[in-house]
């Protein structure tokens, strides 16, 4: 049995002990090699949406007679009761299946390759057209009775609630299931409104912050500058004993939130499969910092790529139970106030984004360590446009507070 038959069957019998886990199958059977799984995938989708529930018997009593000696010896551990599958690796199955299913691909194309049957061009097409290949499955959609559609459609709590920042929630109404886009131009704190948002949320939504700018050591010194008010230059080392008190305090706050931080470069199928996997048991809220730095297929133009990685992310929103901020660069040649034309590369930017935060500073020069900046607010479909909000930036510890 090789590896991609192996997970095949973890994943089929991790189903079978936990009838709930046929939920969050995310993966299309198309990644399954071996056809005898595959069909038993497909008829235990069938037994459960007609009885909500599957087990060895209902199988067993669905299988052609010419099987059933091939289906008990396939899963001879299951009906003995000695299967050594982990449910709870339920993710990782898939995680695992649907990696070996696109090295496979790359290797046979390399493969080809190496005996001339293709170019390297066709190499490198090929390869990228495997990357980008949807293997996830869409969530299935309800009809909704009239009164669902009205509750749908009147509910405000599918809005997104700040707690420190909580004056955002009168000034912005950004929704659950959304992008979102915060923009600055460089230096200018689109990082910093972006954590600010990312340390406030987590208190109360599970949050993904992907970190694609900053090293790790900068990404938790501004965390800490948030969340005790303390000088980033202080919490490196600390003038005072209050000073390490109150950072050690303000580790352990912000270790109690409901957070991950994932540092490093990162591709937008891999920044996929991470959210796919995370939203599964409640409303997940990602932020990436930032889009420019996101990887996508090879030899694409930056306008190219980031309008395609939009499209992928806004797809994510509308067919997974997560909602996505995108930070991105605005022009360095743009006007004094910007506007949703100076995004950098912004076509699809502009289009897909249900709010965009533009940030303005309005005193470039003045190099004050607390300064009022300006967030403008041109397109936000929940709320009002050209909404105007200012906002107190204090530089030295990243910590923001809406005024």
């Amino acid at each position: 049995m090789n590896k991609s038959e192996l997970l095949e069957k973890e994943i089929i019998t991790s189903i079978i002990l936990e009838n709930k886990l046929i939920n969050e199958l995310y993966i299309d059977t198309k990644c399954f090699s071996n056809t005898f799984y595959r069909r038993t995938l497909e008829e235990i989708k069938k037994i459960y949406l007609e009885h909500k529930k599957v087990n060895i018997g209902m199988l067993l009593s669905r299988v052609k007679d010419k099987e059933k000696q091939k289906f008990m010896a396939e899963f001879s551990e299951l009906i003995s009761g000695e299967a050594t599958t982990i449910p709870s690796e339920f993710y990782s199955y898939q995680d695992m299946l649907e990696e070996n299913y696109r090295n496979t691909q790359i290797d046979t194309l390399v493969s080809k390759h190496i005996k001339e049957e293709i170019t390297r061009e066709e190499l490198i097409n090929g390869i990228s057209k495997i990357n980008s290949e949807n293997l996830y499955l869409k969530k299935k959609n309800t009809k909704k009775t009239p009164e669902e559609t009205i509750k749908i459609a009147r509910d405000v709590e599918r809005q997104i609630k700040f707690d420190r920042l909580y004056n955002f929630n009168t000034k912005m109404f950004i929704k659950e299931n959304t992008i979102n886009v915060i923009a600055a131009r460089p230096s200018e704190g689109k990082s910093a409104l972006a954590l600010n948002m990312f340390c406030d949320l987590s208190k109360n939504y599970k949050c993904l912050y992907f970190n694609l700018e900053m090293t790790e050591p900068e990404i938790y010194e501004r965390i800490l500058g948030i969340e005790s008010g303390i000088p980033i230059e202080d919490i490196k080392k600390p003038q005072i004993e209050f000073q390490d008190n109150k950072i050690l305090e303000s580790a352990k706050k912000f270790y109690n939130y409901n957070y991950e931080i994932i540092n490093g470069s990162k591709s937008i199928n891999s920044i996929k499969a991470k959210i796919i996997k995370e939203q599964r048991e409640e409303h997940l809220i990602v932020f990436i910092d930032y889009i420019g730095y996101v990887t996508s297929k090879y030899g694409m133009s930056d306008k190219d790529r980031i309008g395609e990685i939009t499209r992928e992310l806004n797809n994510l929103t509308k067919d997974y139970n997560c909602t996505i901020f995108i930070v991105a660069q605005i022009n360095r040649s743009g006007t004094d106030n910007p506007t949703m034309e100076d995004l950098k590369d912004s076509g699809e930017l502009e289009q897909s984004a249900d709010t965009i935060i533009l940030i303005n500073d309005p005193n470039k020069q003045n190099n004050d360590s607390t300064k009022e900046i300006d967030l403008l607010i041109p397109k936000c479909r929940g709320g009002k446009r050209n909404v105007f909000v200012k906002v107190k930036y204090y530089k030295e510890s990243q910590q923001m507070e809406v005024l």
